[in-house]
């Protein structure tokens, strides 16, 4: 997986989580584990759509999306709003292909 389909995956569960009602909060409330992910998700968006000063804090900067990408698709999982098989979709298709 690349940043590009990184920050689509980020924009596609934040607006999954939107749709469905979800209010993006940062805590460390487990009783409201939707809206901290939505959070992650805008938070780690914006981060990757910022200019990078150089190809090492681009190349850190995804390394980190992708550890909270495993932690937002952990959630996902455990809340019903995706598969594990929906999930593997979402990793392995086409950058460039829509996922509506």
């Amino acid at each position: 997986m690349n940043g590009p389909h990184l920050i689509r995956l980020l924009k596609m569960y934040n607006d999954a989580l939107y749709n469905r009602g979800v209010v993006a909060v940062r805590t460390k409330d487990k009783d409201i584990p939707l809206q901290h992910i939505q959070w992650m998700c805008m938070e780690m968006w914006e981060k990757l759509n910022r200019p990078q000063h150089d190809s090492a804090e681009a190349a850190a900067l995804i390394a980190k999306g992708m550890r909270w990408l495993g932690f937002i698709q952990g959630v996902l999982w455990r809340e019903g709003v995706f598969t594990i098989d929906e999930m593997r979709d979402h990793n392995t298709t086409n950058p460039n292909e829509d996922y509506a």
